[in-house]
């Protein structure tokens, strides 16, 4: 297993991080530490343009307001993480994927 690691911006107020591409990589997981408050949603686009669409993205899984885990079960082109509260921290997202063949 040929395994890829990112870091995805995981902002420090209340905005949508910058997306991060996933076209070359497959079973994606995004991982969240450092949560000390604040609601972070990963949200997926399959919009295949840089940028995305901004009417393209949809939230993907629970939001998390605590350090933890996400499998991205769809499809996407594009992965990010949108805060829609913040109070305190230091986020910290990567995004754990195995590369295309």
């Amino acid at each position: 297993m040929n395994l890829a690691f990112d870091t995805i911006a995981a902002p420090t107020s209340a905005v949508a991080g910058a997306p991060t591409s996933t076209l070359q990589v497959s079973r994606k997981t995004v991982y969240l530490d450092a949560i000390v408050g604040g609601t972070y949603q990963v949200q997926l686009s399959g919009d295949p343009a840089n940028p995305p669409a901004a009417t393209s993205w949809a939230n993907e899984g629970a939001a998390l307001t605590a350090s933890g885990s996400l499998e991205v079960t769809k499809p996407a082109a594009w992965v990010r993480v949108n805060v829609t509260a913040y109070a305190s921290g230091t986020p910290v997202a990567r995004l754990v994927a195995e590369r295309a063949r």
